[in-house]
């Protein structure tokens, strides 16, 4: 059974980095497992799964045509903030929107969303939610962070 408790303690965490607007963890299938953010009004759970949803989908396309590798991180820079999509295995996406500005460092909020994936691939890998061989760091290393 899934520690919906653990789940949103998580993004409750991430959700204080600076910078970090909301996040939310979505499974494949489209459905919002938790999400924190002051958008919720906004934007509803259905809405929110099928944008994250699709956005994967047709990053997994490109991979697949371009021949590029599994996505473990799509990125998505607006004018005022940035929206990224992580790959978290089999079932899961983990979505961040994260507000652009000179207090806030890019590298810290990626920091920040590897360590929140790694604690959400442990807890699920616990309790055997997430498929054996999956990238458990989705891609983030200290070097991407430039070293951070």
């Amino acid at each position: 059974m899934m520690e919906q408790g653990r789940v949103h303690k998580f993004l409750e965490e991430l959700s204080k980095t600076p910078g970090v607007i909301g996040c939310s963890l979505i499974d494949k299938q489209g459905r919002v497992i938790d999400r924190v953010c002051p958008y919720r009004r906004e934007v509803s759970d259905d809405d929110l799964a099928a944008i994250v949803t699709t956005m994967y989908s047709a990053t997994e396309m490109v991979s697949s045509e371009m021949k590029l590798g599994d996505a473990s991180l799509i990125s998505v820079e607006f004018p005022h903030n940035y929206f990224f999509v992580v790959n978290l295995g089999a079932r899961f996406l983990l979505s961040v929107v994260a507000e652009k500005g000179s207090a806030v460092t890019l590298g810290r909020v990626r920091l920040e969303i590897g360590k929140t994936t790694k604690k959400i691939n442990d807890l699920f890998s616990s309790e055997g939610e997430i498929e054996e061989g999956t990238d458990q760091d989705s891609g983030f290393s200290a070097q991407d962070q430039g070293g951070l």
